[in-house]
């Protein structure tokens, strides 16, 4: 296996407030942080951004989902400053024909291809390969060459929460570079997705972290959540450390996040928090997000409860939850919530991922994904099964499968939820769209 990626040597970490000229933000960071004293410029950098998937067929806001575009750009013109040539930029997306995601799609919809008028860099799809394929410690993945061959690989994160994993930032963002079977791989049966991530991360390593807190979200990863405007810049050449900044800055004791601690053992480190140069202390800007979404009980979720949604059974995500299995959930969710709002559903289940239980009280039990299917097709604690083997299933066919189960169930509601997202970013409140396109030229 070609593989450049080491653990770098550790460093200072930063953190700093995004103020001002991002450019001037970031050049502070980096010097702070020593983050390019160990810039090959006549090899390839990599930039690895958080793309995780903007849906060019109806609009969403990137508010905290993304990397803002004007963060990628300034740090694009800091490597050109600094002689770099061969630049790359890509990351692996969430594809899904039918919402219009992908990650040429996200790329697009970021400017990004003015980014390659400006300033020669290439984009890359990470998920199109080419692969190496490796076993760690029994796990066995498909990982990206062009973050294997990069000479140098800059982790660009969003300071965000994660459903499954309490927290997303460097080292979580370099799961963009497994291939799609690959990553669902990771949110194996016996939830160790944890353990999986910090496996994946050491092999993919990367040379700088650089956190984009110009947005933080809270119940990430997705457009589900909810981002605020923090203007926060957290760099450090070792990428645990930035993410125990990260962590400790959004709320969450690093050692209670099973992903670093696990990525600390296989370092052979403790987490001792560093701390940080900058001027910032963390306490005086920590942001105490919710990562997680709650529950009324264990098959309802804390919004049916409230909008009086009775006789439905839909347990909690779980770790066994891939990306593509996750984005089919909330429309699911957001469907059964509307058209049952003070309603008895008369027993209707909805089941998807790895790991879910059969509530074995059910009229109708629906089965949304392959795994599901092949984990309980044939459990007879189920009810009338509905199948829905895609994988993932097609947003079409769970409102299909719910008006089988008797549910009065439209996908347009769905629509007009992803449509009302953008009243919760008032330009008021500094939520800035232009942070996600190129600036205007000098």
């Amino acid at each position: 296996m070609i593989n450049k990626r080491k653990t770098p040597p550790r460093g200072p970490a930063a953190l700093i407030r995004m103020q001002g000229d991002v450019r001037d933000a970031l050049a502070q960071a980096l010097d702070s942080c020593q983050g390019l004293a160990h810039l090959p410029k006549q090899g390839s950098v990599f930039l690895k951004p958080n793309l995780v998937g903007l849906p060019s067929k109806f609009s969403v806001p990137p508010f905290g989902v993304v990397t803002t575009t004007a963060l990628v750009e300034a740090l694009v013109r800091l490597l050109k400053d600094h002689g770099v040539t061969r630049l790359f930029l890509g990351d692996g997306g969430l594809v899904n024909k039918e919402a219009g995601t992908s990650t040429q799609a996200t790329m697009d919809i970021l400017g990004y291809p003015e980014l390659v008028r400006r300033y020669g860099l290439e984009l890359v799809d990470l998920n199109q390969g080419p692969f190496e394929e490796v076993t760690l410690d029994g796990l066995r993945l498909k990982l990206a060459k062009p973050l294997l061959e990069a000479d140098f690989v800059i982790s660009l994160p969003v300071l965000k929460t994660h459903g499954q994993c309490k927290v997303s930032l460097a080292l979580k963002n370099m799961k963009g570079g497994l291939h799609r079977q690959s990553k669902a791989a990771c949110h194996d049966r016996g939830l160790n997705l944890d353990r999986n991530v910090a496996l994946m991360a050491q092999a993919l390593y990367p040379d700088l972290a650089v956190i984009d807190g110009r947005y933080a979200l809270a119940r990430g990863p997705m457009h589900f959540g909810t981002a605020q405007r923090a203007d926060l810049l957290i760099a450090a050449r070792d990428a645990l450390d930035a993410d125990l900044v990260g962590a400790a800055v959004i709320g969450q004791e690093p050692g209670q996040v099973a992903h670093l601690v696990e990525m600390a053992r296989l370092l052979g480190r403790d987490l001792t928090l560093p701390r940080p140069l900058g001027g910032v202390a963390i306490e005086d800007v920590r942001l105490n997000l919710p990562w997680d979404f709650p529950w009324a009980d264990e098959w309802t979720p804390a919004p049916f409860a409230k909008a009086g949604v009775k006789g439905v059974f839909m347990p909690k995500y779980d770790a066994s939850l891939c990306t593509g299995c996750s984005f089919i959930f909330n429309p699911a969710l957001v469907m059964l919530l509307t058209a049952g709002a003070g309603k008895d559903l008369d027993g209707v289940e909805f089941l998807t991922g790895k790991a879910a239980q059969p509530s074995g009280r059910a009229r109708v039990s629906i089965l949304a994904g392959k795994c599901i299917v092949k984990e309980l097709g044939g459990d007879p604690r189920l009810g009338r099964v509905i199948k829905l083997p895609q994988c993932p299933p097609k947003l079409q066919d769970i409102q299909d499968a719910l008006r089988q189960a008797g549910v009065a169930a439209e996908l347009d509601s769905f629509r007009h939820f992803m449509a009302g997202l953008s009243k919760r970013y008032p330009a008021e409140r500094g939520f800035d769209p232009a942070d996600y396109q190129p600036g205007a030229q000098a």
